[in-house]
């Protein structure tokens, strides 16, 4: 693997986050007062350990996330702002693992190396994905899933180098608390499973099959439907459609131009699985193993969402935005190995120039802010809104219109209501003189 210091350019487009991070509000926002409710009473948490090990979030068991808002209102009577801290900070976990997968490149001057991190680090923390960040509630829940399978696949890689029949055991541990995390996590254990045979590791690869499958039966069991939602989509060409402009959404939200971005991505992809396998070298593989691992475990989610979500019509939707980014940090992590292997056709190799790969990473840069920044100017808009819904809770109007700038189900906050002021969450941790205007 690369250098395992990763550098601080790397980390610099986090510093738009953190300077707006006091603007995000202090009232959380959406499922989060029905994930709340699920736990709570008058009289405080629930002791039923029924209540949160099934907890959800629609169709989705969130059990960790759920502990992290336990905690959140016992340190912080349930800010905002302290869990879009903690995502940032899960986002920069993140970051720090991937650049220890990457590998070091011959020949690559320091600046090129510089401007891969800051490629990374923009893609990362894309604006695009305002919506988790801003709500931290939402990045509780898909930048912890997100994080820990990037853990799983580094986890396995080192495994993989060290052997022994231990070695498999902490990915089996990270795999099932993402499991219980969020759905997400369910594309994780293919792609474990493919980088164990990349890896030259088939015995971790039945491991992990197997308890992939005890996984997917009890979450089967376990699935609830959401009457609300449409019926499952499973024509191909529709599934291809909605899964290319998913993989496109963090650049553009215009669904043809997302689309076309997508199956670009899909062909450039296949193009270096290609490179890959006809250099008919076992390191090569395992290099290129964590890269295909990461867009494997984005595309999984994109054939879910499409097969889920896709009857509700075309959303570019934020909240998609940080599985979607995996699938092209793992293109650009594949065109670093294969730079660094000179492996492909000529033509090829001469597009994994280390100039010509980052200018073209730089382009998805530049789209990502252009499609994010209105996202984020958004998300702080309604932020600004939050002091109408903290009066109408402080109160007890419980005015719906006024707690729509937190919620589209304002019923749950009012049931909710007696815990805030019990338990002293925000905002009844402070006198109401306080509010602005």
């Amino acid at each position: 693997m690369g250098s395992r210091r990763l550098p601080l350019l790397a980390l610099t487009p986090a510093v738009l986050y953190a300077a707006l991070l006091p603007r995000f509000g202090r009232l959380p926002y959406n499922d989060y007062w029905g994930v709340l409710h699920g736990l709570t009473s008058a009289s405080g948490f629930s002791h039923d350990p029924r209540a949160w090990l099934l907890v959800r979030n629609n169709e989705h068991l969130v059990d960790v996330p759920a502990l992290i808002y336990a905690a959140n209102v016992l340190l912080t009577h349930g800010d905002n702002r302290a869990l879009s801290a903690f995502a940032l900070l899960l986002l920069a976990a993140q970051l720090a693992v991937l650049w220890w997968l990457l590998p070091e490149v011959r020949g690559w001057r320091p600046v090129w190396r510089g401007t891969l991190a800051l490629v990374l680090g923009v893609l990362v923390f894309t604006p695009a994905a305002a919506h988790s960040v801003v709500m931290g509630f939402s990045g509780t829940i898909w930048f912890l899933a997100n994080g820990l399978a990037v853990l799983a696949v580094a986890l396995l890689v080192r495994g993989a180098e060290r052997g022994g029949p231990g070695a498999v055991a902490p990915v089996l541990l990270v795999g099932l608390v993402a499991s219980l995390t969020y759905s997400t996590s369910l594309s994780l254990w293919p792609a474990l499973a493919l980088g164990a045979w990349l890896l030259g590791r088939p015995r971790y690869g039945i491991v992990l099959a197997a308890v992939a499958s005890g996984v997917y039966l009890i979450r089967t069991q376990l699935y609830v439907p959401i009457a609300r939602h449409p019926d499952p989509v499973t024509a191909p060409a529709a599934l291809l459609s909605y899964g290319a402009a998913y993989m496109g959404s963090p650049f553009t939200t215009h669904p043809a131009l997302a689309t076309s971005l997508g199956l670009g991505g899909l062909a450039l992809a296949a193009a270096g699985l290609v490179a890959i396998f006809r250099a008919g070298s076992p390191a090569l593989r395992a290099s290129a193993a964590p890269w295909l691992m990461l867009q494997v475990y984005a595309l999984g989610n994109a054939l879910g969402t499409a097969v889920w979500r896709s009857g509700f019509g075309w959303s570019a939707s934020s909240r998609y935005v940080s599985i979607a980014v995996l699938f092209w940090i793992g293109l650009i992590g594949l065109g670093v190995v294969l730079a660094g292997a000179r492996a492909g056709p000529a033509w090829f190799a001469r597009q994994l120039h280390p100039i010509g790969t980052l200018a073209a990473a730089a382009l998805l840069v530049v789209a990502s802010y252009v499609r994010g920044i209105p996202v984020l100017i958004e998300y702080l808009e309604r932020a600004a809104r939050q002091p109408t819904a903290e009066r109408a809770l402080l109160d007890g109007t419980m005015e719906p219109e006024a707690l729509r700038s937190i919620t589209q189900a304002p019923g749950q906050v009012v049931k909710v209501a007696p815990f805030l002021r019990a338990s002293s969450h925000v905002p009844f941790d402070r006198a109401r003189a306080r509010i602005p205007d």
